[in-house]
C-alpha cells in the first residue's frame, strides 16, 4: 500500500486562519477536510476556494437522510468534484451508492470519541458496507486493521492523529503508527489549527509519518 497522506481539518471559527492554512499548506497536503461547521460558517465558496488553490477536498458531512435525498447530495457533490465524503450508512445504501461517481463515498458509524468498538460488531458492520458498494470508511486507528480483514481495498481515514497524548479524543495515535496500521489518510485538525505556526506542526507529523 502507499504511504498515509494527511489530511488537514479546517474546523476553525477564525475565517483568516482557515485561510492562512489553505494558503502556506499546500505545497506540503493534498486533502483538506470541510465538516459541517466551517461549511455554515464560508458556505460553499470555502470548497471553490480550496480547490482554486489545488486542495482535493474531503467534505465530511455524514450524511444521513433518505436514499432520495442522499442520491441528490451525492450527485451533488460528484458534480462539484468533491473527492471524499461520508455517509452514514443504512440498509437502503446499495441502492443509493450503485452508481459510480466521481466522489469516493466513506461510510461512517463510530466517532473517535466513543469508548469502546467490539471486534465482532465492528467487522460485521465493514463487511456491510462493503456489501453495500462504499468505497471505504472513516474508523479509528485502533480498528483499522480489523477494517482491513473484512475490506482489503477500502479507502481508510483515522482521525485522533497526535504528536503527544493530550486529546479529547478517546482512539489517539501517533502518526508514525500509521503504516503499521494500514492508514491511507490521517486526519489532523486542531494540532494545525491551533498552532501558532500551522506548517511547523505539519512537517513534524510529516516527519513522524514518513
Amino acid at each position: 500500500m502507499s504511504l498515509p497522506e494527511p489530511v488537514i481539518a479546517l474546523d476553525h471559527p477564525n475565517k483568516n486562519k482557515v485561510y492562512e492554512v489553505l494558503q502556506t499548506l499546500n505545497d506540503l497536503a493534498s486533502y483538506c477536510k470541510i465538516g459541517p461547521i466551517p461549511l455554515l460558517n464560508y458556505n460553499t465558496t470555502l470548497i471553490r476556494d480550496a480547490q482554486k488553490l489545488g486542495w482535493k477536498i474531503f467534505l465530511d458531512l455524514k450524511v444521513y437522510e433518505t436514499p432520495s435525498t442522499t442520491i441528490q447530495v451525492l450527485d451533488w457533490a460528484s458534480q462539484n468534484k468533491i473527492d471524499l465524503m461520508t455517509v452514514s450508512y443504512t440498509p437502503d445504501s446499495r441502492v443509493v451508492i450503485k452508481h459510480k461517481r466521481h466522489t469516493k463515498i466513506l461510510a461512517v458509524k463510530t466517532l473517535t470519541t466513543s469508548a469502546m468498538i467490539e471486534e465482532k460488531s465492528f467487522k460485521s458492520w465493514v463487511m456491510k458496507i462493503r456489501n453495500a458498494n462504499f468505497d471505504g470508511l472513516v474508523c479509528p486507528a485502533m480498528a483499522s486493521l480489523w477494517a482491513r480483514e473484512v475490506f482489503p481495498d477500502a479507502i481508510i481515514v483515522s482521525p485522533g492523529a497526535r504528536l503527544n497524548k493530550t486529546s479529547d479524543h478517546t482512539f489517539t495515535y501517533d502518526p508514525k503508527d500509521a503504516v503499521e496500521f494500514e492508514i491511507d489518510y490521517i486526519v489532523i485538525g486542531r494540532p494545525i489549527m491551533n498552532a501558532a505556526d500551522p506548517k511547523a506542526i505539519l512537517k513534524k507529523f510529516i516527519n513522524r509519518i514518513y
